[in-house]
């Protein structure tokens, strides 16, 4: 495999020209297939913005990472280098990540210490507080991950996480804003303890305003309270009325009105690529699958059944109210602080504010390939034991019960 090809742009609504969208492909028999390519070992980056050569390049970006993760991970799964269960390791006095703190999913009538006992492939990383060498199961590490022979493929991962950029600690403070921003999601949607905001609409920069007035849009921006001035900022995207919901989000260090702006505008192109995503024919396939449903009927079990669910909810099923019915009022609006509560905080900082809030110490894995980075590119996965992940399907997942006498609806973020 050789590089990563041109994006493709195209300007997908009518009445508002000045949203860019851009989609970049490569094909491999060494990746997955992917069921938006009609099945075949497809990899997709995808970006969404008003400045055409911008987007162009974060699309760009998006593939280079997942594809030099996705081979980085078949040169570890050839090598073989290190493969052994958690409690081998931990005996031999070797550090490495407790998988039981990568699993998200509930294990009903199982045995809870089974990833402890499991054999895996293990692969070198990095702890971002100590700066020690841990090793990380590779099912953690690497998309599209496939397990040697002998070896449990009970762990999987999906692309939160993974970044390029022109830096080490660049690619790992956006990796670890990725990762904080679904723990924070999961924590602010599942009511566990952390405070949400309503934003003020002013704060919307004017062009973002003009452009959702031509859509016929409203917005609805949402801010949760991370540890040191951290947050992530969701938008809330919907005609009037509120029905047709869709969502984006972001996270920042929140030290003043502009960054916020700034998250809440990319938020909200992001819950725009997911409105137009929604009409594709593979989600109205999805959607009419979902609906066809049995038992539980129109219960979702993957990302993009999440965005149709909240797309299409009504009456208790609607997201943003159940949202709103936990956040602060609406008359005690979020007010950026005076100054920056961290100043100039670098990735460390950011890997500490982390540990915080998981109890765990966050580990990067460099997946950096060669072949498809150009000279000075880094990528990087960050692996968070104790994150809490967005599930896909949350009836198999450890989420907290719905509070007495309300229905919560399954989360939004596709």
């Amino acid at each position: 495999m050789k590089g990563i090809g041109q994006a493709e742009l195209f300007r997908p609504f009518a009445d508002a020209p000045e949203v860019v969208f851009a989609r970049a492909a490569s094909r491999s028999p060494l990746f997955a297939s992917n069921s938006a390519a009609g099945g075949a070992p497809v990899v997709i980056g995808s970006a969404v913005g008003s400045g055409a050569d911008d987007v162009a390049v974060r699309a760009q970006g998006e593939l280079r990472e997942r594809v030099s993760n996705i081979l980085a991970g078949r040169l570890a799964e050839e090598r073989r280098e290190v493969v052994a269960t958690y409690e081998e390791l931990e005996r031999a006095g070797t550090r490495a990540v407790d998988p039981l703190g990568l699993v998200s999913r509930r294990s009903e009538g199982a045995d809870d210490e089974a990833p402890r006992r499991a054999r895996l492939l293990w692969v070198p990383g990095q702890s971002l507080i100590t700066g020690t060498r841990t090793l990380v199961p590779a099912g953690a590490a690497f998309l599209h991950h496939r397990p040697p022979p002998g070896c449990s493929g009970m762990l999987r991962t999906g692309s939160t996480g993974v970044s390029a950029h022109t830096s080490w600690g660049a690619a790992v403070r956006h990796g670890l804003f990725e990762v904080l921003e679904r723990d924070l999601f999961w924590r602010s949607w599942y009511g566990a303890g952390v405070r949400t905001w309503v934003l003020e609409p002013s704060l919307a920069p004017p062009a973002l305003q003009r452009t959702l007035t031509a859509l016929g849009l409203e917005a609805t921006g949402l801010l949760i309270e991370g540890p040191g001035g951290t947050a992530c900022v969701v938008s809330c995207l919907y005609p009037p009325g509120g029905q047709g919901q869709s969502y984006g989000a972001r996270a920042l260090f929140a030290d003043g009105a502009a960054p916020v702006a700034w998250a809440f505008e990319r938020a909200s192109y992001e819950a725009l690529m997911v409105r137009w995503s929604l009409d594709t024919p593979a989600a109205r396939l999805a959607w009419r699958r979902m609906s066809e449903r049995d038992v539980p009927g129109g219960e979702p079990r993957d990302a993009l059944e999440h965005a149709l669910a909240a797309f299409h909810a009504r009456g208790e099923r609607d997201c943003l109210a159940w949202w709103l019915g936990m956040a602060v009022p609406a008359r005690s609006r979020w007010v950026p602080p005076g100054r920056p509560l961290l100043p100039n905080p670098d990735e460390r900082t950011l890997a500490g504010l982390l540990a915080a809030l998981t109890g765990q110490e966050p580990v990067a894995v460099d997946t950096t390939v060669p072949e498809v980075c150009p000279e000075g590119s880094v990528v990087v996965r960050i692996v968070a034991p104790g994150a809490h992940q967005l599930p896909g399907d949350e009836r198999r997942a450890r989420v907290p019960p719905s509070p007495s006498g309300r229905h919560r609806p399954p989360h939004p973020l596709g």
